[in-house]
């Protein structure tokens, strides 16, 4: 299963609030020490601000220091988590069954509905870079640095029927 925290049976009191972890350690003890961490966040530094999430630097959910607090974008923080239940094998890898069925859904109308909602989304904070057009070497900016070689058409096709007369 998950990680186990060795801790002496105790009773914190924070804000008004009892937080007694049992032996062991449940996933409720650990969400009620989660929670703590964050009403400590919102004491010390006022309120969590949209999609933010408070991390324990240690992993350890019952260190609530605040020196061991960090707040972290939450795709930023599921992200790093994820990551690690998957190295510690604690995360089984998707069934072809699974596999499958996602597919069917992407291509369902339900599926490219969302696509469609979502798609325009990803651009909006995306980065542009500068980059030399490598047949009429003009400045242009692409979104994709490692694959951007022409600022046009015309340039991709004329360095396309210089490649043909090499040849």
């Amino acid at each position: 299963m998950g990680k186990t925290y060795q801790r002496e049976k105790w009773v914190g009191l924070f804000d008004g609030l009892r937080y007694h972890p049992e032996m062991g350690q449940s996933k409720t003890a650990i969400r009620r020490a989660r929670w703590q961490a964050r009403r400590l966040w919102v004491k010390t530094f006022g309120p969590l601000p949209r999609d933010m999430h408070v991390h324990h630097k240690d992993e350890d959910p019952f260190n609530n220091a605040l020196d061991n607090l960090e707040l972290l974008p939450g795709d930023e923080h599921n992200r790093r988590h994820t990551k690690q239940n998957w190295q510690a094998g604690l995360m089984k890898p998707p069934t072809q069954e699974a596999l499958v069925k996602a597919a069917e859904w992407h291509r369902s109308e339900a599926g490219l509905a969302w696509h469609k909602q979502h798609g325009p989304k990803t651009w909006d904070n995306r980065a542009w870079y500068s980059m030399t057009c490598e047949v009429c070497h003009d400045l242009y900016a692409s979104p994709f640095p490692t694959r951007s070689k022409f600022c046009h058409l015309n340039c991709k096709m004329t360095a396309l029927r210089r490649r043909r007369k090499q040849v």
